[in-house]
């Protein structure tokens, strides 16, 4: 630390000190520091020369943004293959699905797109707990669904084959699954869009022939 004309500064451990120069280190533990809310921390130091009782004199030499605050993560729905049936119906290969997402220090990445089934006589599925790690595909029924994802703000997930979502397991017609994305910020907060409800039919959105009756 260094204290010349009221003035302080610290060094780097690899600084060429004068004899004037004391240099000094202060290793603090996140748990020891860190808030369990969002906000903003101010780290001060504080001088004290060997005169008398000792001047003191305290410097801000840090200031810490605390975010746990997850991002918030919005999904456009996919096309509905069949309006004429309850629910948005989804077959083949989903080319793309889309959103946003936002927080206020940053987005750092999309984490991926993940899907839970559902029986009739259930709830619909509400997203998972947003938090700080990334969930294992399975995870209280979530299954990360095998699809390229791309972008931050505005974000893209492309080429979802319906017929296996996951790359493996087979998605029997008729099932009722949700759809949820998960996105990590720039300080490692994941959060997670609201769950969509979407049925897999892959008899939907065939073409409908017709024919007149043949005379004979």
């Amino acid at each position: 630390l260094k204290k010349k004309a009221g003035h302080i500064s610290a060094l780097a451990p690899d600084a060429n000190p004068d004899p004037t120069l004391v240099i000094w280190k202060q290793d603090i533990k996140g748990t020891e520091l860190l808030p369990s809310e969002s906000t903003t921390v101010s780290i001060s130091a504080t001088a004290k020369d060997a005169s008398g009782p000792g001047n003191t004199t305290p410097a801000v030499i840090a200031t810490i943004t605390v975010d746990k605050t997850a991002p918030t993560i919005t999904v456009e729905s996919p096309s509905d293959a069949d309006t004429d049936v309850e629910g948005i119906q989804v077959n083949g290969i989903i080319t793309k699905l889309s959103g946003t997402s936002d927080d206020e220090n940053g987005i750092g990445s999309v984490v991926g797109l993940y899907y839970k089934t559902y029986e009739d006589t259930d709830p619909v599925p509400v997203k998972p707990e947003d938090n700080t790690v990334i969930p294992d595909s399975g995870k209280d029924g979530w299954y990360k669904v095998s699809a390229d994802a791309s972008g931050e703000t505005n974000w893209k997930i492309e080429n979802i084959n319906t017929q296996k979502l996951d790359g493996s397991n087979p998605i029997a017609d008729g099932t009722k699954l949700c759809f949820t994305v998960a996105v990590k910020d720039k300080a490692g907060n994941i959060g997670y869009s609201d769950a969509l409800p979407l049925v897999v039919n892959q008899d939907t959105d065939r073409p409908v022939i017709k024919m007149n009756q043949v005379k004979s």
